[in-house]
């Protein structure tokens, strides 16, 4: 069984989005996948992950990533995504309009805030998880990952952005 339609609890046929695809960004978790857990309830590899560990539908707006058998990140674009956000259990009204100001709004401020002249990143860690919110142009969300592994964790990727907070970051990843 491919892992988007055991994900999705689906049966044979074609694989289509069911109104039941959630990631809650707070709890890590991608339907029954949770980020650092193994990828699949009976432990063995699933299909359709390709060599690099990815398995991504581009129709459902969804990639997942794989590291040593264990959910590695979750990757979201918004503008096809076709199943519901959640923090801490609680559904969001975040979609592709969603502004940088309205997710501050919603998960407080982040550890760090990236901007350039074409985009805003906003960076939230609690050590362990990653959580970035992408708004391309600036003013529209374009993507949302959770990852297991930060990207800030790395002292070399901290300078990069020009961080000045200490690492590990204190606290949690949550809604406000």
């Amino acid at each position: 069984m491919g892992i988007l339609r055991w994900l999705t609890g689906g049966g044979s046929g074609p694989v289509s989005p069911p109104p039941s695809l959630f990631v809650d960004l707070t709890r890590f978790r991608c339907n029954s996948l949770v980020l650092g857990e193994p990828a699949t309830p009976s432990g063995g590899y699933p299909e359709p992950f390709d060599s690099q560990g990815t398995v991504a539908d581009p129709s459902w707006g969804l990639e997942l990533g794989i590291e040593n058998g264990r959910v590695d990140y979750v990757f979201v674009t918004l503008a096809r995504f076709q199943g519901r956000l959640f923090a801490d259990g609680r559904q969001l009204g975040i979609t592709q309009d969603t502004s940088p100001e309205a997710v501050v709004r919603l998960f407080g401020d982040p550890y760090w805030r990236d901007e350039d002249d074409d985009d805003v990143i906003l960076f939230y860690e609690d050590g362990r998880f990653e959580l970035q919110f992408e708004f391309p142009g600036k003013m529209k969300l374009g993507y949302i990952t959770m990852m297991l592994s930060p990207i800030l964790a790395d002292p070399a990727q901290r300078k990069a952005y020009g961080v000045t907070k200490p690492w590990p970051p204190a606290g949690s990843i949550r809604a406000v």
